[in-house]
């Protein structure tokens, strides 16, 4: 998981062309990230969809549409076969190669930022114009914004707490400064301990036993070793820190379930959470 996540970082936070222009109607998009599928079935256009990841479980209408491979891995031959009108990616570095590949065969291809909240909302005005979703594309993100200024609104009547988030165990992996999940404490009226070392640092064991953290958030389900065996040993400690474990796909992509990652996130923070 947190491999992936680190596949993010870009150079550019802006939106990027490749390859021809797309058609004025893109009647057939292929979607190389599950954060672009949701938000190109936010805007009602889900039924253009002819290829999605392998990560792909959102929204439920997806669940029949030809997968591709992953977002950093596609197979050029799956998604040619799709004849698509246009492709929609994120930056990665591991994709790169393959995704040039599909521009220089003359495929257009949308790449999309998706590190922070900006790039969020950059990637929903970019998809919305491809699509001639624009007002739909506006809709959404005022949605969206509005669900963070009650976020925020409702987070200030609580005092502020110092959190540490993973999305990796072996190694770990802390999320800094920056990111989506950074930017989602601010919101919550939440600390981020974790202050350099990139967007994605790697932790040693006695770095988060000494973080400070009032809370840790361990989003890195799935990875060995489990959840219980990972943090024994803290829990075990005199005033170790509350830790919860999230295994909501919401909290990793930046899209339309900006809303439920809030949610999510706040009752964590709070005694909510188990």
């Amino acid at each position: 998981m947190w491999l992936l996540l680190t596949l993010f970082l870009a150079t550019t936070s802006e939106p990027t062309w490749l390859g021809p222009p797309p058609p004025e109607k893109v009647r057939r998009i292929v979607s190389l990230a599950p954060s672009a599928t949701e938000i190109i079935c936010a805007l009602d256009a889900c039924d253009r969809l002819v290829g999605v990841t392998r990560y792909d479980t959102y929204p439920p209408e997806v669940s029949n549409v030809a997968r591709v491979g992953g977002f950093v891995d596609p197979d050029s031959e799956t998604v040619l076969a799709l004849h698509p009108d246009l492709v929609i990616g994120v930056p990665t570095s591991g994709g790169r190669r393959r995704v040039d590949l599909l521009a220089d065969l003359k495929v257009p291809v949308l790449i999309v930022p998706g590190q922070n909240l900006d790039d969020l909302w950059r990637a929903i005005a970019v998809i919305g114009t491809a699509l001639n979703r624009e007002t739909q594309a506006t809709a959404l993100t005022a949605r969206l914004k509005g669900q963070i200024t009650q976020a925020r609104a409702e987070a200030k009547k609580r005092p502020p707490v110092r959190v540490l988030v993973l999305v990796g165990r072996r190694p770990i992996v802390a999320v800094g400064a920056g990111t989506f999940l950074d930017e989602l404490l601010a919101v919550l009226h939440a600390q981020n301990v974790v202050t350099r070392g990139g967007a994605y640092p790697i932790l040693d064991r006695e770095a988060v036993m000494l973080s400070g953290a009032d809370v840790i958030i361990d989003a890195a389900y799935g990875e060995s070793p489990s959840f219980d065996e990972s943090w024994r040993e803290l829990r075990a400690q005199p005033e170790a820190p509350r830790i919860v474990e999230l295994t909501q796909e919401a909290l990793l992509r930046p899209g339309p379930r900006l809303g439920a990652a809030l949610t999510t996130l706040g009752k964590a923070l709070t005694l909510e959470h188990p």
